[in-house]
């Protein structure tokens, strides 16, 4: 979905796409989600402002900012929300290296 960036008010979204969409990190370890919103011609949508929301904080908690932190082993789905579009990747979290 790669190509030409849509300004808010241009274009309405219709996806989130989260990348990494699948990561596997160890416990204490951190890695950063990064959420993009695309319109229907699958342009970028600029400032576009995510809530962001795991499914198991006990397992996994992510920051406002989708920075996700590993809290113990288990697997979740993170999602990052705008507009009621909701985009998720799924993070695996295993015992410490």
């Amino acid at each position: 979905m790669q190509g030409a960036i849509d300004t808010p008010g241009q274009a309405v979204v219709l996806a989130v796409v989260i990348t990494p969409q699948l990561d596997t990190v160890s416990v204490g370890e951190r890695v950063q989600l990064v959420a993009s919103a695309h319109s229907s011609s699958g342009a970028v949508v600029s400032n576009t402002f995510f809530s962001w929301l795991s499914s198991n904080d006990a397992i996994a908690s992510v920051s406002s900012a989708g920075l996700v932190t590993a809290h113990a082993s288990g697997s979740v789905v993170i999602a990052a929300r705008t507009d009621n579009i909701v985009g998720t990747a799924n993070v695996v979290v295993i015992p410490q290296r």
